[in-house]
């Protein structure tokens, strides 16, 4: 897998390039930056869980229902909350990977899709999406939003899909540098324990998830999402 770190790579205790010379003992400051930057490496990869839910039938306290649409054009079903994205050198965000799961509660609405998106979590001008269902075309969509291959069954499974920009994803979505820019917000934090504040400029988003069906005449059908993990990832 591929991540960020000071220097750009896992360092192994060979890596004759990081010494002077091929018999310079390894010290411990040498030691404590192979373990540091290593540390940092392996958390950029794995540590960034942005979603992870899913319903459970169970009844009771444990009971998780299902999120569903009956409608025939996309509405939302989740959203999470707001979160800063990680950025990459180039300005670009991180690639969040998503898994997603869901199904028809019947053939006869057959087909359905999910899709999933990275939106502004406060809408605010020139942002480039709030909602599939507002302001936005297929025409205007990028590798922000993933959507489902059609869903024609009643079985609970991983769907597959593809990302609506020229990357065409099959399992992740992002923002380019420019997305960034338009996304971009400045937050306060103080400097110190009594100190004045200082503005942090931050990409800050949320993940939206919205389906749709073929909802016939007088029918009660939905389309149901009933798993979505997304974890960030450099690429």
């Amino acid at each position: 897998m591929s991540g960020s770190s000071e220097l750009g790579y896992r360092v192994r205790g060979t890596a004759s390039a990081l010494y002077a010379a091929d018999d310079m003992p390894l010290d411990d400051k040498i030691t404590r930056y192979h373990l540091v930057n290593n540390l940092n490496h392996y958390s950029d990869i794995h540590g960034q869980v942005l979603v992870h839910w899913s319903c459970r039938s169970s009844v009771g306290p444990a009971k998780i229902p299902y999120a569903y649409s009956t409608a025939t054009g996309w509405r939302e079903v989740m959203r999470s909350g707001p979160f800063p994205l990680s950025l990459r050198p180039d300005g670009s965000s991180y690639r969040v990977r998503i898994a997603v799961g869901g199904r028809l509660s019947s053939v006869a609405a057959s087909p359905g899709k999910i899709a999933v998106m990275l939106s502004t979590s406060v809408p605010r001008v020139g942002s480039p999406y709030v909602s599939l269902g507002t302001g936005s075309t297929a025409a205007s969509y990028t590798d922000s939003i993933w959507i489902s291959d059609d869903i024609t069954n009643t079985t609970s499974a991983f769907r597959s899909g593809v990302s609506q920009g020229p990357q065409a994803y099959t399992r992740m979505i992002a923002l380019t540098a420019d997305e960034v820019t338009s996304f971009m917000t400045t937050t306060s934090t103080p400097v110190d324990i009594g100190g004045a504040d200082s503005g942090v400029a931050q990409c800050i988003v949320q993940i939206m998830a919205f389906a749709k069906l073929n909802q016939p005449v007088g029918g009660t059908h939905e389309m149901r999402l009933e798993y979505l993990e997304a974890t960030e990832f450099y690429g």
